[in-house]
């Protein structure tokens, strides 16, 4: 084994590495450690970029031809252009698509620590290895937890303005203050994308005065809320894939239609709607009959209701029932897009569905805003549960319009958003 440390300024020979495909990488401070065939390798960055303006083109070179295996996409896009993150594998999402439980995170903290660096990437090799050759399910898995850590980064790196002085947050030349917040969507069994800041901004209440003070970072612009209404439900009505179904409720409140059988009455109140929504969700998320029985007993008929009800839930709950029946002989699910779910909890396995799903959706969408929005001056600024948060230019309301019908649509599953034009995160 050879062991090889390059620093830009020191070494006179230009880098090269062996004929070998894969290459095994991590980075730590300015040190990017590699490992390929017999050869290990430290490159300090730091030289390099003192030397020559940058590194990204020297990494470019270096690494042509090569298939990178990169702990995760995180650490990766700190240093590689989009070229070489395309060819690279990040380890995290490998070992999550095959469900394996051991922590990157841990060992690469407990090995960095203790300055094992090489080993490092010896069991990087270890596991890629005995995780290696996937199947076309398993690809398409992949590159939806890949989507989803693009989606991540993009909000991790924009900017939330406050109109008062706040911990860690800097001024800008506008006269507010900034920070980026950052989020994860490995905390989560279904992948939901998590804001992991102090600076919760997700998990903030309602009431909290600083919300207020989270404003535009334009004179006279706005923050717009897109957000996906009855999302859960026209999922589940979507993923049942019946034609007659859908064309029969899918333009209704199948809440309100549930809510006419109740209370035996065309029309209902918004309480009686809000009692039937509780119930449905109860029947279709796997609460037993005679829980459900049970809620109804002060109706003249609850038998009868709870049949009709589940009549008109049918295909949802034949859905469920397929979902079930999946994870008995797989031990996991595939959501609609493909992604994998290893639920924990049999009760659980449909919500982790239509959960799963509606992560991969937000993802897929924050994406294809990010990137619509680049010849603008408007951006987005966070993600809060199954909404979209953007940033406005008062020059450009038209976009509103044009965010709407993106977010909408989705291949063949139709949404419906509705949005807020917000001065403060605190209307919302």
């Amino acid at each position: 084994m050879l062991i090889y440390s390059y620093d830009y300024l020191l070494n006179k020979e230009s880098l090269s590495l062996e004929n070998e495909r894969f290459v095994y990488s991590f980075l730590y401070k300015n040190i990017l450690y590699l490992k390929t065939g017999e050869k290990l390798v430290s490159v300090n960055l730091e030289s390099v970029y003192f030397a020559t303006g940058q590194f990204k083109s020297f990494l470019t070179t270096l690494f042509k031809g090569k298939v990178i295996i990169f702990p995760n996409y995180k650490m990766a896009q700190k240093i590689f252009t989009a070229d070489l993150l395309h060819n690279t594998v990040f380890l995290e999402n490998f070992m999550r698509l095959k469900n394996d439980e051991r922590n990157l995170d841990e060992y690469l903290g407990k090995q960095i620590k203790e300055e094992r660096y090489f080993d490092i990437l010896n069991e990087m090799q270890k596991i890629f290895e005995s995780l290696n050759k996937l199947n076309l399910e398993e690809k398409r898995c992949y590159k939806n937890l890949l989507l989803k850590d693009i989606a991540t980064s993009i909000l991790s790196n924009s900017l939330i303005f406050l109109n008062v002085p706040f911990k860690n947050f800097e001024i800008k030349e506008n006269g507010l203050y900034a920070k980026k917040i950052s989020y994860s969507n490995k905390r989560t069994l279904t992948g939901r994308i998590t804001c992991t800041d102090k600076f919760n901004i997700q998990m903030m209440p309602k009431n909290d005065e600083i919300r207020n003070n989270i404003v535009s970072r334009f004179k006279d612009g706005c923050l717009v809320n897109f957000d996906y209404s009855s999302f859960e439900t026209i999922l589940s009505m979507h993923l049942t894939k019946d034609n007659d179904f859908l064309q029969k409720y899918l333009e209704k409140d199948i809440h309100e239609e549930a809510a006419k059988i109740i209370f035996e009455k065309n029309v209902v109140s918004k309480n009686e709607r809000d009692f039937a929504k509780k119930t449905n969700h109860s029947i279709v998320y796997g609460a037993g009959k005679n829980t459900i029985i049970d809620s109804l007993k002060s109706f003249p008929n609850p038998d009868k209701t709870y049949k009709n009800i589940t009549e008109i839930l049918k295909p949802i709950l034949n859905s469920r029932q397929s979902l079930m029946e999946e994870f008995k002989n797989k031990e996991y699910i595939k959501n609609y897009f493909g992604t994998f779910v290893y639920p924990q909890k049999d009760y659980a396995i449909y919500n982790n569905y239509i959960q799963s799903t509606a992560a991969d959706i937000i993802a897929k969408k924050i994406i294809e805003i990010h990137g619509f929005l680049l010849k603008y001056k408007s951006k987005i600024t966070t993600s809060i549960i199954d909404s979209i948060v953007v940033d406005i230019h008062p020059d450009e309301d038209f976009l509103i319009e044009n965010i709407v019908e993106k977010m909408s649509k989705i291949e063949n599953i139709s949404l419906k958003i509705s949005y807020e034009k917000l001065q403060n995160l605190g209307e919302k």
